[in-house]
């Protein structure tokens, strides 16, 4: 990029927080459309990230909500977009042998697919439903797929099941099934 960046129309990157981004989009600021990725976090509203994040010829955004977030960091350049994100409908998918699989039955149940770490909130994630279970005894499971350890709680195992890393059927099959996303 260093040494062809004039001859591109655009450079795009994505995420803002990857090195690769901040180093690629500071070559070529004009030429450069940003796929923030941004979340509600510390990191965002570092003074660090200000040049890309205003500086950039163009920003890619997913939702409104990703426009208000971005707002509420800092100004927007002047070719923000919400365009969206293309994501594929499969042909076919199993809800309920997806249940029978594991175990589900009829109970409702909410789903959370992703890394499974702190930057995610995953720990508060997983303490509020133990501690909503807990309080409130909701007739409800928490199926969570993905990377990253999972700590559950003796007490609320029964409510949760953790499938780990599982392919694109599971995972599908699992989205199907769901009452709810997380």
């Amino acid at each position: 990029v260093l040494d062809t960046a004039e001859t591109f129309r655009a450079v795009v990157v994505s995420p803002y927080l990857s090195w690769t981004t901040f180093a690629v989009a500071g070559i070529a600021p004009e030429r450069t459309l940003l796929r923030p990725c941004l979340h509600d976090e510390p990191h965002a509203r570092m003074e660090l990230f200000e040049p890309l994040l205003t500086g950039s010829a163009a920003v890619w955004l997913q939702t409104e909500r990703d426009l208000d977030l971005y707002r509420s960091i800092t100004t927007p350049p002047p070719r923000t977009r919400i365009v969206g994100e293309g994501v594929p409908v499969p042909t076919s998918y199993d809800p309920d042998g997806f249940r029978a699989r594991h175990g589900l039955g009829d109970r409702p149940f909410v789903l959370y697919g992703g890394r499974r770490e702190g930057a995610k909130g995953w720990e508060d994630l997983l303490r509020g439903f133990c501690d909503t279970v807990r309080r409130e005894d909701v007739d409800l499971t928490f199926v969570t797929f993905g990377v990253g350890e999972v700590h559950i709680p003796d007490d609320v195992a029964d409510r949760i099941v953790d499938l780990g890393f599982v392919d694109e059927a599971t995972r599908d099959d699992a989205m199907a099934a769901a009452a709810a996303y997380l």
